[in-house]
C-alpha cells in the first residue's frame, strides 16, 4: 500500500558573510518539514531559519552639503530565511541528496555612527529589507536509529541585493547608503525524525 511520508529536521548552522557585505561568519538554526510519497526518491517542504552575523566596524564617506565627512560605522547583521525546497534523495540505508530551494530572506541591521573629526553627536539606528534566495545544495543523511538520522548538508544561496537609504538627524540630513548582495553559503549539522 502506497503511503504519504514526512520528516521534520532541526539543524545548527553556520553562513558565510554576505558578498560585498563585510562582516563575519554568521551563526544560527535551521528546522524543516518535508513530505514524499511512497518510495519516489523526491521529497518536498518548508524550512526555516536564522543567522547572527555579529559585529563589525569600518570607516565610510559620506558627503554632507557635496563636502565628503568621515563616519566610523559599528553594525550587527542578522538574517531571517523562509524556503521551500524540493530534493532528489535515493532511499537507501545512507542517503546521499541534492536540493534546490527558492523564497524570501529578511536581513536586519542595528548601527552607530560616529564622526570623529566634527562634533556631531553619535547616532544609532536600525533597517531592515526583503530580498529573494534561490539555492542550491546537497548532503548526506545517515541513520542513528529506527526514525532518526543525522544529517549534514550545504546550500549556496543566491540572493537578491540589500539596499539601505537613511537620513541622518546629528548631521542635519546627510544621506548614508548600504547596498550588497545578500549572496550567502550555509553549512548544516543536525537530527532528522522521519
Amino acid at each position: 500500500m502506497q503511503r504519504l511520508r514526512g520528516e521534520a529536521e532541526l539543524s545548527g548552522l553556520l553562513a558565510t558573510p554576505f558578498e560585498g557585505g563585510g562582516g563575519h561568519l554568521g551563526i544560527g538554526w535551521r528546522g524543516a518539514l518535508g513530505v514524499g510519497w511512497d518510495r519516489l526518491p523526491f521529497t518536498v517542504g518548508l524550512d526555516f531559519g536564522g543567522a547572527y552575523f555579529g559585529n563589525s566596524s569600518s570607516r565610510d564617506v559620506i558627503l554632507m552639503d557635496g563636502q565628503p565627512l568621515e563616519v566610523d560605522q559599528q553594525r550587527s547583521d542578522s538574517a531571517l530565511f523562509l524556503d521551500l525546497f524540493a530534493r532528489l534523495q535515493p532511499l537507501w540505508p545512507v542517503r546521499p541528496y541534492l536540493e534546490g530551494a527558492v523564497g524570501p530572506k529578511r536581513l536586519h541591521r542595528e548601527y552607530e555612527l560616529s564622526f570623529p573629526d566634527e562634533a556631531f553627536a553619535p547616532e544609532t539606528t536600525s533597517a531592515d529589507d526583503w530580498t529573494y534566495t534561490l539555492g542550491l545544495g546537497a548532503g548526506l543523511d545517515v541513520p542513528l536509529g529506527a526514525s532518526l538520522w543525522l544529517t549534514g548538508g550545504v546550500r549556496r544561496l543566491f540572493g537578491g541585493r540589500v539596499s539601505y537609504e537613511r537620513a541622518l538627524v546629528a548631521t542635519g540630513g546627510a544621506r548614508i547608503r548600504y547596498d550588497a548582495s545578500t549572496t550567502t553559503t550555509t553549512f548544516s549539522l543536525g537530527l532528522i525524525v522521519r
